[in-house]
């Protein structure tokens, strides 16, 4: 009954206040709406990707060679982990045939730094899935980081105006009674308020997200360092 009776109050502190302290407000709310449809969006969707890894390094665990890799690669779901290891074993392919099988290529140079130039194009094309990887996890941490920034400024922007109402209701009225300055101060302290309730889980939000980036960053490098090291081996072939 409190909570309901609260609700209403707000409500109704809601309407007394002017339009660019409505205006406020209601860009505050629909910061707040959209920085907690990405906390919540990102906390499932690092869940299902902290699964994936998990999957990946079981497979891993039961792979020993290139040929087994490559097996085990044709099995994984077509998923974001997946389809990128998929991609780095198919380069495997393209990278053997422009070094190994072109001969225009590769008959005026030693065979040394032939396989050299090989590997450094295999890892540079790891690098490129995990970065792109990286960069779909990171879709809304630019919204976060926004909101915990902007926020609090633009109910500083309300606060101000709430103030400034105040002063100008004393004004007016020739009396600095609280039936005057209350209406300008509760439209103060309301903007104050809604500020911070945007941008404090924003930027905890943002934090504990760029966290999360930083281990998955650590745990696809891991993986990627493992896949290009099975990769490697069939390289070893050209070499005898």
């Amino acid at each position: 009954m409190c909570g309901v009776f609260n609700l209403m109050e707000l409500w109704k502190v809601f309407w007394q206040t002017g339009y660019v302290g409505k205006f406020v407000l209601l860009v505050l709310l629909i910061m707040s709406i959209q920085s907690w449809y990405v906390i919540i969006a990102n906390y499932f969707r690092y869940r299902y990707f902290k699964k994936l890894i998990l999957n990946v390094e079981s497979m891993l665990k039961r792979t020993k060679d290139f040929s087994s890799l490559v097996k085990e690669t044709k099995k994984i779901e077509l998923h974001l982990l997946g389809q990128s290891i998929k991609r780095v074993v198919a380069s495997f392919g393209e990278i053997y045939e422009t070094y190994f099988e072109n001969q225009d290529f590769s008959k005026n140079l030693d065979k040394e730094v032939v396989l050299s130039l090989a590997e450094k194009e295999l890892i540079e094309k790891a690098l490129i899935e995990k970065e792109n990887i990286l960069m779909n996890l990171g879709k809304g941490l630019g919204i976060l980081a926004t909101v915990g920034n902007v926020a609090p400024f633009i109910g500083l922007f309300g606060t101000v105006w709430g103030i400034m109402k105040a002063f100008h209701d004393i004004g007016l009225k020739g009396s600095a009674s609280l039936a005057t300055v209350a209406p300008g101060i509760a439209e103060a302290l309301i903007n104050t308020a809604m500020g911070l309730f945007c941008a404090i889980p924003a930027v905890i939000g943002y934090n504990y997200y760029l966290l999360k980036k930083e281990e998955i960053s650590n745990s696809l490098e891991i993986i990627f360092k493992k896949i290009v090291l099975l990769l490697k081996r069939g390289f070893i072939f050209y070499k005898n």
